[in-house]
Parts: structure tokens; sequence; C-alpha cells
């Protein structure tokens, strides 16, 4: 059953067990407030024959016409002696007479519900002018009928307004529920279309927009399927420049290797130089494998360390000391003096980053490469400043892109994949800092990285 099928049907239930609740509250509320008013006019008519001295006499009991002047519609007047028996009687509804005589020394009232009907008894003690001695009952009875008179109307108009409640009820909840199912309607067909279309589609902004819960739902929807798209085509980038940049490597070790197979043998010159060309691409592809691993394992966020307070001071020395015997090239370390620089972070995974940084900083700068270090606040700081050809305001935006070039020749040329600066981006992500890169042509690059300080309160040891 669909989903809208079901709103109506709850809809309409629930409303139409509301009219008839209410329907039958007014209808009982009637009957009782009826039925109290002939209660209280039955003991005003009471009164009234106990005024007339007659029937406080014994004697005068037997008259056939004592009670007759008071006898009303569908009413029965008797008087009860103490021994159960009735003196005197008169009455113009058999049925009011089946209720058997009781002598009683209090007031008494009783209302007998028959059917539609309501036969209504009540008692008065008899006493005697001098000595106030009971003597006898007065009893009177009445029988009404629910479905006559006022009540009657009153029921006709309840039942007749219950009927059209329920029409209209039911007229509401189907033109109510089609509007207001309006958009999940949309969001359904929307998926559908999804589904078999594999396209991407929006809401429309009518259902997109709005305070209320559908317009949120469908404001997400449509930020949902943006975020997913940007995915996709983010993947499917990155997949295909996956396979151009791993497609090149194989092809020239394909290239050499077919050409060492056909003269190599004979050739010492052209064995050497294919060997040296297969031996530099599987390099390359090597160290492509290993930066789209590393890419990778950023992007899950999955560290193969424990978090730990890690001295920046400490690290970046020492790495800065590796890479400058590694490239026989000068890294000078400037800080602030009697200045802690701890941060709370992965060790292995921050010196991936300043490797990458200080790499990127190397290659492309003839130059010393300078790194500074200095608090901010709650921040620690990070300055790898190159003195190289800098680079381009139009590729400041993309610089983090995985396999993004700014200079394919040049690239190529020094070895890179394009997965550096990437990878530097996800590490510094993982751990709560940001980074960005100031440059300029012919200016030098810096690369700026801010890094949460370690605090022992935020990470106290267990």
């Amino acid at each position: 059953m669909k989903l809208k099928t079901k709103i109506r049907i709850y809809t309409i239930g629930g409303l139409v067990c509301i009219l008839v609740f209410f329907s039958l509250l007014i209808y009982v509320f009637f009957v009782r407030f009826s039925t109290n008013a002939e209660i209280r006019l039955l003991w005003t008519r009471a009164q009234t024959i106990l005024r007339k001295p007659e029937v406080r006499s014994e004697q005068a009991w037997e008259e056939p016409e004592l009670l007759r002047e008071f006898l009303g519609d569908r009413m029965m007047i008797r008087i009860i002696d103490p021994s159960g028996t009735i003196r005197s009687n008169v009455e113009n509804d058999p049925g009011l007479a089946s209720y058997a005589p009781v002598y009683r020394t209090a007031y008494h009232t009783r209302v007998v519900p028959v059917w539609a009907e309501r036969r209504i008894y009540i008692q008065v003690p008899i006493l005697t002018v001098k000595n106030k001695r009971q003597v006898g009952v007065l009893e009177l009875g009445k029988s009404f009928h629910l479905a006559r008179g006022y009540l009657r109307v009153l029921l006709i108009t309840l039942s007749s307004g219950t009927l059209v409640g329920i029409l209209v009820a039911i007229f509401a909840a189907f033109f109510y529920v089609k509007w207001i199912y309006k958009p999940v309607e949309a969001l359904a067909e929307t998926m559908e279309q999804i589904e078999q279309s594999g396209s991407f589609t929006r809401l429309d902004p009518v259902f997109a927009e709005g305070d209320d819960e559908f317009g949120r739902l469908g404001g997400t929807f449509n930020r949902m399927m943006d975020r997913l798209e940007e995915n996709y085509r983010r993947q499917r980038h990155f997949v295909e420049d996956a396979s151009h940049e791993l497609r090149t490597p194989l092809t020239v070790i394909q290239s050499y290797a077919g050409m060492l197979h056909r003269w190599g043998s004979e050739n010492p010159a052209i064995r050497k130089e294919a060997v040296d060309a297969i031996q530099t691409e599987a390099d390359r592809l090597r160290d492509l494998v290993e930066g789209l691993l590393q890419s990778a394992d950023s992007q899950e966020s999955q560290p193969d360390a424990p978090y730990m307070e890690v001295d920046l001071l400490e690290l970046a020395g020492k790495t800065a000391e590796e890479l400058s015997l590694s490239f026989q090239r000068q890294i000078s370390l400037h800080s602030e003096p009697d200045v802690q620089f701890p941060v709370f972070g992965n060790g292995k995974r921050l010196k991936q980053m300043l490797i990458n940084l200080l790499d990127n900083a190397i290659k492309y700068s003839g130059l010393s490469v300078e790194l500074r270090l200095e608090r901010d606040g709650v921040w620690v700081v990070l300055h790898i400043v190159d003195q190289g050809e800098g680079i381009a305001p139009r590729h400041l935006p993309r610089i983090f892109e995985r396999f993004y070039r700014v200079d394919e020749a040049r690239t190529r040329s020094t070895g890179g994949s394009g997965l550096g600066l990437s990878i530097v981006e996800q590490i510094v992500k993982e751990h709560g800092g940001t980074v960005e890169l100031v440059s300029s042509r012919g200016e030098g690059t810096t690369a700026t990285v801010r890094l949460p300080a370690y605090m022992q309160e935020d990470h106290p040891v267990e």
C-alpha cells in the first residue's frame, strides 16, 4: 500500500472517530440533561400532590379519582402503604406498572433504561399532618422516548452533521494529502529518474526551499547530489589522471624493452640506454604507486601510529638535516628563542608532510631553503620558504589537487607525480590544521602550515 493511501486512510479514520465521539458525547449530555429535567419536574409534581390534604389521609386513598387530576402524559402515580400494597393507583402507560412496588422510608430516585426509552421513578414519604408519622409512600413514574420531541431533532441533527463531516473529511483528506505529499512524490520521482538514467538530477527549487521539514529535506537532497556529483567528477578525474600517469612509464618501459629485445644484445650502447631508461621509469612508477597508496591512506584517515605529543621543532630539525645531506642543499631552520612547539599527532605522518614540502622547495629552487617556526596563540605555525621561480596566481587554487602540475615538462624532468601537495593537505587536515601557499612568478614560494598546539588539559595522559 502506498504511503499516500495510508495517510489518507489514517486521516479519514481519525477524523471519523473524532466526529462520532463528539456526536455521542453531545447526545449523551443532552440525554442526561433531559432526564434530569424530567426528574425535577416529577419532584415538583410530587410536592404539589402532597399539598392536597386527602393524600395524607389513609381513609381517602380508596377514592378512585384521588390522584387523577395530577396525571400527565405517559405517567403513573400510586400510593404504597407500609405493607407494600398499592392503595391508590392511576396510570396511562402500562409499562410503568411493571416496576414492582417497594415501600421506602426515604426519598428515592431511579432511572430505568428500556431500549430507546427512559423510565423515571421517584418516591416521597407521606407523613401525617399532626404527628408527622409516615403512613405511606407516594410514587411517581414517567416514561419518555429518546427519539421523540427535541431529542429526535437532536439525533437527526447530529447524525446529519456527522455524515456531512465524514464526507468533508474524505474530500479534504484526498486533496490535502495530495497537496502535502507533493514534495515526497517529487523526491521519489527524482530518485527513480536518477536510478534509471544514472544522472545527478536535483529536486525542483520549489520543493527544496522553505523552513518546514520537506523544504529542509529537499535542500539536503540537492546538496547531497551536488557533493555526489563533485565526488564522482573528482573520482573520474582521478582515475583518468592515474591511468595517464601509469600509462606513460609503462609505455616507455615497454618500448625500451622491445628495443632491448631486438638490438640490445648486439649494441652495448643501446643496451645501456634501454636499461637506464627502464630503471628510471621503473623508479618513477614505484614513486607514483607509493604516492597513490599514501594518498589513499590519508584519505581514509587511518594513521599507522598512535597520536602523541610531538616536538615539531625537533622533528623539523632532523628532517631538514636528512634532506640537506641527501640533496646536498642548504636548509636553514629558524625559530623563536625559548619557545616550545609541541603538537598532538602522528610523528610519522607529520614527517611525511615535512618531507613533501621540503622536497618541492628543493626541486623547484636552486638556492637555499628556509624553514621557520613560530607560535601564534594556540597555533604552531610552520613556514617553508624557497627562492625559486614561483607559481602563477592562476595555478594556486588547484595546487593541492591530485596530479595537478603547474608545468608539465618541468615536473616530468624532476620526476614529480603531482601527489605531494595533495598528501600534505590531507595530513594537515587529519591533525586539525590548515595549509596554504603564497607565491608569485620570480619571487619564490612560501608554504604555511598551521597546527593546533598541544595542550595537556585537552589531551591528558592516561
